[in-house]
């Protein structure tokens, strides 16, 4: 119970530190809802994908998210699921949900959406997610989810003191072999 109560705080302390505002927190959070609601599925059915698009789509136009931002704020949704950064627990959700990332992230700039999405959710939880961002990025690369060309570009248009360029720095090394 003790350790639910603290990764429930977890959750909203990432929340709260994104500093997101209005419209984008509640359409951060209607996607987070969506994505909530399949997580007792374990693989998720076509039809309930499908849904849950309808779901994303309907609130992007609702609250007037920029496709740009949309891929951010769908993978910053992502990483919000309970116990997410325990990367066991995040590597099996990548797996459940690919085929909704997928449909989001088939772009070269919605892959640096979500990579930019991704470096928001370390800047304002470096603890949690320092030990695993190169496992995520790697496993989103495995499962076709990223291209080798959107990571590269990423990491090359991050500021040179940047905290993840380091962490991610092996993995750049061998994309780059």
């Amino acid at each position: 119970e003790r350790d639910t109560e603290r990764e429930k705080e977890q959750g909203e302390k990432i929340e709260k530190e994104e500093g997101e505002k209005g419209a984008e927190k509640e359409f951060t959070q209607d996607v987070l809802d969506s994505l909530n609601a399949a997580l007792s599925l374990g693989e998720i059915p076509q039809e309930k994908i499908l849904m849950m698009v309808l779901e994303i789509n309907s609130s992007k136009r609702e609250y007037n998210i920029s496709m740009d931002r949309m891929s951010s704020l769908i993978f910053i949704a992502f990483l919000r699921l309970h116990n997410n950064h325990k990367f066991s627990t995040l590597k099996q959700r990548i797996d459940n949900y690919t085929q909704l990332l997928c449909k989001y992230y088939s772009t070269r700039s919605a892959q640096n959406g979500l990579l930019k999405g991704l470096n928001e959710v370390y800047a304002s939880n470096r603890g949690l997610f320092s030990p695993i961002v190169a496992k995520i990025i790697h496993h989103l690369f495995e499962v076709d989810i990223l291209e080798e060309e959107s990571i590269l570009e990423w990491h090359g248009n991050l500021d040179p003191k940047d905290p993840i360029k380091d962490l991610v720095g092996v993995l750049i090394d061998w994309l780059n072999e």
